[in-house]
């Protein structure tokens, strides 16, 4: 996880973000910091958790991605069916 420290208006401001596997940045939490001593020990978690969820999901989206390719191999699909009707109803 990286931070990005900023100063707007002079309250200083934090948005905390990650790179995931396919090398995109991804916003995870962002925040005013001004007068909060335990900003990074209550960010910190939240953002870990949201990287978490984040990847999970692309590695569901995988497994979902490579399933469907299977599938498709096997003829197991009905795309062939709908590409036979196709231009029929033109």
């Amino acid at each position: 996880m990286k931070e990005l420290r900023v100063q707007y208006r002079g309250d200083p401001w934090r948005i905390l973000f990650a790179f995931d596997p396919r090398r995109f940045a991804i916003l995870l939490l962002g925040g005013n910091k001004t007068g909060n001593a335990r900003w990074y020990k209550e960010s910190i978690p939240i953002a870990d958790k949201r990287f978490t969820e984040h990847l999970k999901k692309l590695q569901n989206d995988k497994e979902n991605e490579k399933d469907d390719h299977t599938r498709r191999k096997n003829g197991s699909t009905d795309a062939r069916k709908k590409g036979k009707n196709r231009g029929k109803n033109r």
